[in-house]
């Protein structure tokens, strides 16, 4: 059940998520951002083209899929940066962002304010039975969320609940 510890949590990790990201694009050679955004169909005659969603997806892509030397950007992030470099809650959240995995789910119920339930569409399917329900905390999905609607997205298991990555469809 999600509670005021689980939603100071999840602020908590998203605010320490903001800078960390900063930190963790530093990382990222520009032939790699180039190389994902053309396979992503942004790159144009030398210009990184699209729209704020596009660069979300772009920057999706690059921090947990693409790889480079054997290794993945939270990877190289963690071998140039060094964990004592981090803050506690940046330790935490890139600890949270090592878990991530992407999956097609069905909103099952919604808390309006807090979270929504889930259920793992595809893990399901290759189980052959339903999966345990994922509380998802999403303050903008708590809102507009709707029992029975997908939703494609990473999950990030935080322990105890889950939040997106930042990028839904």
């Amino acid at each position: 059940m999600i509670g005021t510890s689980e939603i100071r949590t999840y602020r908590s990790l998203r605010e320490a998520g903001k800078k960390l990201y900063v930190r963790i694009l530093e990382v990222i050679p520009k032939s790699v951002l180039i190389a994902t955004a053309r396979e992503l169909r942004l790159w144009k005659k030398g210009v990184l083209v699209g729209e704020e969603g596009d660069t979300d997806v772009l920057m999706e892509r690059i921090i947990y899929d693409k790889r480079w030397a054997g290794k993945n950007t939270l990877d190289h992030f963690e071998g140039q940066i060094g964990d004592s470099a981090l803050t506690d809650d940046e330790r935490r959240r890139l600890r949270v962002m090592r878990t991530g995995r992407f999956s097609l789910f069905r909103v099952e119920c919604v808390h309006r304010g807090s979270h929504a339930v889930l259920s793992d569409c595809l893990a399901e399917i290759q189980a052959g039975a339903p999966g345990p329900p994922l509380e998802l905390v999403d303050f903008g999905l708590s809102e507009t969320g709707i029992a029975g609607a997908l939703l494609a997205t990473r999950l990030l298991d935080a322990g105890g609940f889950f939040m997106t990555s930042g990028v839904s469809f």
